[in-house]
């Protein structure tokens, strides 16, 4: 699987998230310090009334790269507590609010948060839902917010605490949708769209854009037909094994009333044309050349890793999510063990 966030690395992609998100140019100092990772892990807050040395401590924390599975479980105990008491020792220093130190500090008790997700109660999320909302709403904090909104509803959907994900994603999306720097509004489509996609279950999809050879998608051409939507790219080596196995499929099931539609998140469309050719692909297939993981139909559904699926009955309506391999051969088994009824129209 390949995916805009890797779980285990979520340290890595919050650190750098605070590049992205803090964009100005005081705070731009924090990208300093992530260029090296330290060498050794350090938890012990230091004994000093010096802001800028626990800035550092903090800094130094947010480079720790956990080498393997029992550094990292270790990493995600200690960090968070350490990350927390430093921050908030910096806030009592520097007591300021609109202070660089104190912005910077308060920020980091909701990184803290974000990296002891794991470990909060429900109840608990929801406050810090909350507490990230309240700074997305102010003029100095939406910015910075930003990077927390997004990395703390990914992080609940793949711990599969999928009501406060989808929770999170609504709370989130419209704020972020409106904002002025691009690559944020990005973010914010995308978390609709993955609100969408939490709750889409029994529900019609629709599918529209331009196909790889230049014309649009009918989808109203696929009412009656179980239909497996397949989000993929040509740099993803999941996505290339996964072909091979829906070309099987289909040649199995094709003459029963199965159909794929691909959506390639490539930004380029030759080589999407030659790997189609190359792995027999012969099924439709949407692309839009430049757009990649903001392609129209990725953002609608909130897609952010590929291969990602959905597959549909002959009345339009989603029956399962993400099924792959083994889990899509069987799904499909029974499908056409007992033919489906036939078709009624879709809502377009």
């Amino acid at each position: 699987m390949v995916s805009k966030r890797s779980p285990e690395f979520l340290w890595i992609g919050l650190a750098l998230f605070l590049i992205i998100s803090l964009n100005n140019e005081p705070v731009r100092a924090l990208q300093e310090p992530i260029d090296e990772p330290v060498a050794t892990a350090n938890y012990q807050v230091p004994e000093t009334d010096d802001p800028g040395t626990l800035e550092r401590f903090m800094d130094a924390l947010l480079r720790i790269r956990p080498r393997n599975g029992e550094e990292y479980l270790q990493h995600i105990r200690q960090m968070p507590p350490a990350l927390d008491s430093a921050a908030r020792k910096i806030m009592e220093l520097s007591p300021d609010p609109e202070s660089l130190s104190y912005r910077k500090a308060a920020y980091m008790t909701l990184v803290a948060q974000i990296f002891a997700l794991e470990q909060l109660q429900d109840d608990e999320v929801r406050r810090l839902l909350d507490e990230i909302d309240d700074r997305l709403k102010t003029e100095l904090g939406k910015t910075e917010a930003a990077g927390l909104a997004t990395q703390i509803a990914e992080r609940l959907e793949d711990a599969e605490r999928f009501s406060l994900a989808a929770e999170a994603y609504s709370k989130f999306g419209p704020e972020l949708s409106e904002n002025s720097l691009p690559e944020i509004a990005s973010h914010g489509k995308r978390m609709l769209g993955a609100a969408r996609r939490l709750g889409i279950m029994g529900q019609n999809l629709s599918l529209s854009g331009t196909l790889s050879d230049g014309n649009p998608l009918d989808w109203s051409s696929y009412e009656g037909k179980v239909v497996y939507v397949d989000y993929w790219a040509s740099w993803s080596g999941p996505s290339l094994a996964n072909l091979p196995k829906l070309v099987q499929l289909r040649e199995q099931y094709g003459a029963q009333g199965f159909e794929i539609v691909g959506i390639c998140l490539d930004k380029n469309l030759d080589r999407v044309r030659d790997t189609m050719a190359e792995n027999g692909v012969n099924w439709p297939c949407l692309c839009e050349p430049e757009a990649g993981w903001n392609h129209p139909m990725a953002l609608e559904y909130g897609i952010s890793k590929v291969p990602s699926s959905f597959l549909i009955n002959p009345q339009g309506k989603v029956i399962a999510v993400n099924l792959r391999n083994d889990a899509l051969r069987k799904r499909l088994a029974e499908i056409f063990k007992n033919p489906p009824e036939g078709p009624s129209p879709r809502n377009n």
